[in-house]
């Protein structure tokens, strides 16, 4: 006896997979996939799409003026990525969901429509393998109209949950629709406080008037039923011309060898007795129709608000990913009500608009100001805290900058200079600050006459794990980052007596312009051989943790890495001064002052080092290196 799911097959109903997840897909051999954008968010947590992750962030940002449009064009561009891999394994389309803010804007609609077929088409696949999805709203009902009939591009309705809905998507012309099963019957359970069999299945019955409605009357829109919550409601409806299942259900289909009957029939559906009606051309009938069904209009409104959130969880994602660690760090500490002040040469685009968006304490309870600086200049450095004195009345959690805009002289050194600008950036600017912060905060409490208070005064730096490692590579920066961290150990005791506590962040490889936009840094990271990226993010709430975001005084850390034998051990450790933490890819761990086990873990290598290196050393023996006396 076939199993289920071939049995469904052979009704007539062609089986599409709701999931983002390719190998998924690829087991039960479906027809078509679906995804939205709480499938690719789920999927896209997944190690194994860091690499689409990738190619759509790099893509954002080089499409956008602010950060914002640079989020927007990542996340499309990561639709696309997804929906391409789909395509792949599935012989038939795939669904890509236009953003559901746009639900109820119909030329914003047609226009991320036509956005996204074009970023398909961009990579050689053809708009006809490709369904754009809207909500099921008279706006994307109209947008589908557009769609079909004028630009050629064939369309899904989704969030579907009404006769109304459907007789005006088949007027349309829509390739397909998606009423919505279980999510009728979740409605139905909650208003009656009761169960339900598959026969009575309030879901079940909604989609069984639509194909009846549908082929009674010879609409060749495609009837897709979604959203299943028992494999009683699958078996309920074969025969409908399209399933979109979970994968769940997928594999109770699959493994039962029940005998599953058509349900279904299109010639018993002419036979019906179905009154005719007709909404594309009347707004207000399809309005007054659709509102006197309770369950359509709240299942509605609650599905295009779970769509936006997760869009927006997934744009919170990419947003991280898209910012460097200061940047990053300034978010953190605005929204937990800090002021910032910026220190920098220049303020790269998305930089410029946190600061715009924070200018004012009508458009912010926290606020950020730019203060124009050459970090190698001290006297430049003291006017950071003269600003943030200006404007906040004092400095609490002093830092370096967000960005060095490229342009700086960070990598080049004359000659008749007589220093090393990346010593006096890395090294001698988070020194001089220290010292101007130390200053502050004494003075601060002199002024007002009060004993020190424990960790109230801040100073977190940044250095790195090359702080650990001896590549040779970059001497010059690894001398400053070792240093960094002496430095800090150094003060430790500020913290117990003063209440100053100075403590660092060493990050391993992470994923920002300074990594990105740098080629000679860049190639030194071997994807293809196991490198991972450590977000901005990840580093900017350890950052936070340290100067008191949060109001805890531990923090959980890896105590020992397990070479091997077993599942990593965590702990707590205390945050004080002289604390530094090394932030891996979803790991921190406590840098011992002596014998510390070294980085270890994903987010901590490069694994083309050792090529570099053996680069350096061969210019080395070439007789052709040396150094310029003039």
């Amino acid at each position: 006896m076939p199993n289920q799911l071939d049995q469904l097959k052979k009704t007539g109903t062609t089986v599409v997979c709701d999931s983002g997840d390719f190998a998924t897909i690829d087991k039960y051999k479906p027809q078509d996939a679906t995804t939205n954008p709480s499938l690719i968010l789920a999927a896209s947590k997944k190690e194994e799409y860091a690499k689409l992750m990738d190619i759509a962030i790099e893509y954002g940002k080089e499409h956008g003026n602010n950060i914002e449009e640079k989020v927007d064009s990542t996340l499309d561009r990561l639709l696309v990525e997804f929906g391409k891999e789909i395509l792949q394994i599935v012989p038939g389309k795939v669904s890509t969901e236009v953003d559901a803010r746009f639900s109820f804007d119909y030329q914003g609609s047609i226009d991320k429509a036509l956005h996204i077929i074009d970023l398909y088409k961009s990579i050689g696949i053809d708009k006809s393998r490709v369904l754009i999805k809207l909500a099921s709203t008279w706006e994307g009902i109209k947008a589908a109209h557009t769609l079909q009939t004028e630009h050629g591009v064939n369309c899904n309705l989704t969030l579907m949950f009404s006769l109304p809905q459907a007789i005006a998507a088949a007027e349309a012309g829509a390739y397909l629709i998606s009423p919505f099963v279980g999510r009728i019957l979740d409605w139905y359970k909650a208003s009656t406080k009761k169960d339900y069999s598959p026969q009575d299945d309030p879901g079940v019955k909604s989609v069984q008037a639509i194909f009846n409605y549908y082929k009674k009357y010879g609409h060749k829109t495609i009837v897709m039923g979604a959203s299943f919550r028992n494999k009683g409601e699958i078996t309920e409806l074969a025969g409908c011309d399209y399933l979109t299942i979970s994968p769940n259900l997928l594999e109770e289909l699959y493994n039962s060898t029940d005998d599953l009957p058509q349900k279904l029939i299109a010639s018993d559906a002419e036979k019906l007795e179905i009154p005719k009606k007709s909404y594309i051309n009347d707004e207000g009938l399809f309005r007054f129709d659709f509102n006197e069904e309770a369950m359509a209009v709240e299942k509605l409104r609650e599905g295009i608000s779970k769509f936006a959130a997760d869009a927006i969880t997934l744009k919170d994602i990419l947003r991280k990913k898209i910012d460097g660690i200061n940047l990053a760090f300034a978010r953190l500490l605005l929204r937990n009500q800090c002021n910032v002040v910026v220190a920098d040469l220049a303020l790269r685009p998305e930089a410029e608009e946190v600061v715009a968006a924070h200018s004012s304490p009508s458009r912010s309870p926290a606020r950020a100001v730019f203060q124009k600086t050459d970090v190698r200049e001290w006297s430049q450095l003291e006017r950071v805290f003269y600003a943030a004195i200006k404007e906040f009345g004092g400095a609490d959690i002093p830092f370096s900058s967000f960005w060095h805009p490229p342009g700086s002289s960070a990598s080049r050194d004359l000659p008749s200079s007589n220093r090393y600008a990346l010593l006096d950036i890395n090294l001698t600017h988070p020194i001089r600050a220290t010292q101007l912060a130390i200053a502050h905060f004494l003075s601060k409490r002199v002024r007002s006459s009060s004993p020190p208070s424990p960790s109230m005064n801040h100073v977190v730096h940044i250095s790195s794990i090359a702080g650990q490692v001896t590549p040779l590579l970059a001497p010059l920066y690894n001398a400053s980052k070792h240093a960094i961290s002496g430095f800090v150990r150094t003060l430790a005791p500020l913290d117990r007596h003063h209440g100053i506590r100075v403590t660092a962040v060493a990050p391993g490889v992470i994923d920002t312009p300074l990594w990105r936009d740098n080629p000679e840094k860049l190639r030194l990271v071997d994807e293809a051989g196991g490198d991972q990226w450590v977000s901005a993010h990840e580093v900017a709430e350890v950052m936070g943790a340290l100067v008191g975001v949060g109001g805890k005084d531990e923090i959980e850390v890896v105590k020992a890495v397990s070479n091997g034998d077993g599942p990593e051990r965590k702990g707590m450790v205390r945050i004080e001064g002289g604390l530094i933490l090394e932030i891996g890819k979803g790991r921190v761990r406590k840098v011992e002052q002596f014998s510390d086990e070294g980085p270890k873990g994903a987010g901590n290598s490069v694994g083309n080092m050792p090529l570099v290196d053996g680069e350096i050393l061969e210019m080395l023996g070439s007789g052709k290196w040396g150094v310029q006396t003039n």
